[in-house]
């Protein structure tokens, strides 16, 4: 969370929420992003649709749209809490130097 947070720009409006989680021995503290506000990063014209719906089978987003956000959230009906959260390359390199586990890092589409 403080890694994050020291990186972000002031526009992705999260909020974060303290999971407790009681392993055998010891109880283990997380932090989920929760975003406040919708960001409009979709590079509409290039993303792919499931045709006559809004459901998004390959997602691009646009390059000057993302630049606004060092944290962007996935799309999908749950943009709130999503399943993916986007990274810039800074956050990405100091998550990677922290050695944190359970991370998962992929290229979004972005043009």
């Amino acid at each position: 969370k403080q890694l994050i947070e020291t990186e972000l720009l002031g526009t992705e409006k999260i909020k974060w929420i303290e999971a407790r989680v009681k392993g055998k021995s010891k109880v283990f503290i997380y932090y989920v992003p929760c975003f406040y506000q919708k960001q409009e990063t979709l590079d509409i014209d290039r993303t792919i649709f499931i045709p006559n719906t809004d459901l998004i089978v390959k997602p691009y987003y646009d390059k000057e749209l993302v630049s606004q956000y060092a944290v962007f959230h996935g799309y999908g009906p749950r943009w709130q809490m999503p399943v993916r959260v986007y990274v810039n390359s800074c956050i990405k390199h100091k998550l990677v130097e922290s050695e944190i586990t359970g991370l998962i890092f992929i290229k979004a589409r972005v043009d």
